[in-house]
């Protein structure tokens, strides 16, 4: 989760890092490019959340059938 948090910020740090440094100046941002960026830059939490969903149906199997064997 933590990594998750850090990646978005470290993708959000370089977004706007690009839209400010590769801008003439006096012209104003580029929205279209920012959003997309911003859009690419929340791909972790995706990742990192199907990551976690798994584990925890995988500790959800592994749970049922240790009580299963009890019976």
């Amino acid at each position: 989760m933590l990594f998750t948090l850090g990646g978005v910020a470290t993708n959000v740090t370089v977004v706007l890092w690009a839209v400010t440094r590769h801008r003439e100046p006096g012209t104003p941002l580029d929205v279209d490019v920012l959003i997309q960026g911003l859009g690419e830059a929340i791909t972790p939490i995706g990742v990192g959340f199907t990551i976690l969903a798994f584990v925890w149906v995988l500790i959800a199997l592994g749970v049922r059938k240790a009580h299963d064997a009890e019976a």
